[in-house]
């Protein structure tokens, strides 16, 4: 459950924003804006998981005669999700 002071503070965004992005209504410039901020986080969680993911496989050190993990393709990519 979102806390109230999230809903607030997209309220606050879109009643500032929403005529300088061309929407023409409160409603319609809170949607564009919930869709932004969606592919806003999709994509920082896209970074962030293959920075991780990446330092992780640096980190990995197989033992001798073991093989390599495989690579696990990133959940957050945009083909993925």
């Amino acid at each position: 459950m979102k806390p109230r002071v999230y809903d607030d503070l997209v309220q606050s965004a879109v009643e500032l924003s929403c005529f300088g992005t061309g929407q023409s209504t409160i409603e319609a410039g809170r949607a564009a804006y919930q869709a932004w901020l969606k592919e806003h986080d999709r994509q920082t969680a896209e970074k962030a998981w293959e920075e991780g993911y990446i330092q992780a496989v640096k980190n990995m050190n197989p033992m001798p005669g073991e093989e390599s993990p495989e690579y696990t393709p990133n959940p957050y990519r945009k083909e993925n999700a």
